[in-house]
């Protein structure tokens, strides 16, 4: 009989090192897309659009690294060196190639590792900018894990700093009537703006907050974590065509690296030095950066991700169409099926994973090396996971 002290212990086991979740990231961590022990919940490598794991398996990424992987996976190292012990020349390239294919609009960059940490640079530049307390915060958006942003389990803000307001919402001078009788435009640091993705975004209600930013000398700030490299290497600026006071960039631009900026003009250049770590200069990930930018401009991505999504929301439509408990939303190149019961998009996502397809609850997202073979292969899985489950 083998002691317990020489059993292996699986990957779920080790993960307890990570603490409760088994994985330091949440929205992806084991349970979250299908039951615990009924999958895979670590893989060992990617290769362009397919994950790999230990026991053999693979399964077609329709997750897209939570949508931060936009070219495919690769295995190749692009340089040696991470961190010097003086600035990299990468910090400038990366810096130049921001400003010349994502943010025409901007004159400068400051680097960090995450999205939270990049809309957490914005906040803090802006309170320091306008000395006030407050910001607004859409409440269907995400900005972060930070205190300022983070929501308590009633859906209301942890900080007493931050006010949520509503999508489409009209922010009228003097006041709001959803306002805090407190919060005064004259005391509003920020309205943050997380570009809808599941209902339309009116550009007109865009060109409002932006008149009344200026209005109210706030500081209108964009985040384009998703929006960017998506709908637009441009994100909600390049989309919409409204310029923001800062925008924060991150995911897509670095094709899975760990790299996230904030960009803008001058506030940024009084205030982007409180803004630093020791690992916003990695080489690595900015040289990332360079690289799949270059490959946005030499393949066409955006395009293709547009026709490869166009493809892959007619599929979903038209299986759909026969389950009206499944609900197919959002823009091609960023999409999902809702559905009315919580546990029905665990299920799904649990008979999808048995096709070889790896489909989140929340969301599906678009890369480069999907083919249109790959896109066909998922809508077939979708229509025979969505008749399993309506057999029962």
């Amino acid at each position: 009989m083998t002691s317990a002290s020489t059993t292996p212990r699986t990957w779920l086991e080790r993960a307890s090192v990570l603490g409760s979740l088994r994985s330091l990231t949440r929205s992806k961590a084991p349970g979250r897309l299908w039951p615990v022990g009924t999958g895979p919940h670590y893989i060992d490598c990617g290769l362009g659009s397919y994950l790999y794991m230990s026991e053999g398996e693979r399964l077609l990424d329709m997750l897209c690294g939570l949508g931060a992987v936009s070219l495919g996976y690769s295995s190749d190292p692009i340089r040696s060196g991470h961190v010097y012990s003086l600035p990299s020349t990468s910090e400038i390239l990366a810096a130049e190639a921001i400003l010349e294919h994502v943010a025409p609009w901007a004159s400068q960059v400051r680097f960090v590792k995450t999205g939270s940490e990049a809309c957490h640079g914005a906040y803090r530049i802006a309170k320091r900018e306008t000395g006030r307390k407050h910001v607004l915060m859409g409440d269907w958006a995400y900005h972060g894990w930070h205190e300022w942003c983070e929501k308590r389990s009633d859906g209301l803000p942890e900080h007493s700093g931050t006010v949520l307001y509503p999508h489409g919402q009209r922010l009228a001078l003097p006041q709001s009537s959803w306002m805090d009788s407190a919060v005064l435009p004259h005391k509003v640091a920020a309205v943050f703006v997380e570009p809808h993705r599941w209902e339309p975004v009116d550009i007109e209600w865009l060109k409002h907050l932006r008149s009344w930013c200026a209005d109210a000398g706030a500081l209108l700030v964009f985040d384009s974590m998703i929006y960017g490299g998506r709908w637009h290497l441009g994100g909600a600026s390049g989309y919409f065509g409204i310029q923001p006071d800062l925008e924060v960039f991150g995911k897509a631009i670095g094709n899975g690296a760990p790299i996230a900026c904030i960009v803008g003009n001058d506030v940024l250049r009084e205030h982007g030095q409180i803004v630093s770590g020791t690992y916003s200069g990695d080489a690595l990930a900015l040289d990332a950066v360079i690289s799949t930018l270059q490959a946005y401009q030499r393949e066409g991505v955006i395009d293709w991700m547009w026709a490869r999504g166009k493809q892959l929301q007619r599929g979903l439509q038209s299986v759909c169409a026969a389950y009206p408990w499944a609900i197919p939303e959002g823009a091609p190149v960023h999409q999902r099926i809702r559905f009315a019961d919580e546990a029905q998009g665990h299920e799904f996502s649990r008979l999808m994973m048995l096709k070889g397809i790896l489909w989140h609850p929340a969301c599906a997202n678009l890369m480069r090396a999907h083919t249109e073979a790959d896109i066909e292969r998922t809508v077939c899985a979708v229509e025979e996971s969505l008749r399993v489950m309506n057999n029962g």
